[in-house]
């Protein structure tokens, strides 16, 4: 067994959360009934995939494997928000509200990764990456707004 260091560990957990995040917007897609929202969904989940393969490359460039996220644990995540959607009867405002979050903390841990040394094609990635979730924080926030305006 290899011993990670700082910068291969903070690379592996943007990994995993991507993975992890993509197959939350895979599945919010398959549970909306807006085709524009759906679409959106879709397309950020793929977009995720895509960054999750690359930085997974970058991580084998270092020497290293990137791990799998954890399937029960996503189980479990979606469980919880199809209950949580369930007894409050939010439906679309409720993921985008977690899809939210769920964007904020993948910055959180893309900033944390950044912050390690890393090399600058790497370090270029994630810049590329937080990038796309603040532009995806934004259109968010906007399907929000329009959602509470009853657009």
């Amino acid at each position: 067994m290899m011993l990670r260091d700082a910068a291969q560990s903070a690379l592996n957990d943007v990994i995993v959360q991507g993975e992890a995040v993509a197959e939350r917007y895979r599945n919010s897609a398959q549970r909306l009934d807006a085709p524009r929202w759906s679409q959106l969904f879709a397309v950020r989940g793929a977009q995720l995939e895509r960054m999750a393969a690359q930085l997974g490359a970058d991580l084998r460039a270092l020497d290293d494997l990137p791990s799998d996220a954890d399937p029960e644990r996503e189980l479990l995540h979606r469980l919880l928000e199809r209950l949580r959607e369930a007894f409050t009867g939010e439906g679309g405002e409720a993921l985008l509200r977690e899809r939210g979050d769920d964007e904020r903390a993948l910055l959180d841990t893309i900033d944390g990764a950044r912050r390690q040394s890393l090399p600058q094609p790497v370090d270029a990635h994630l810049a590329h990456a937080a990038d796309l979730a603040r532009q995806m924080l934004g259109r968010l926030g906007n399907l929000q707004e329009r959602s509470t305006r009853g657009q």
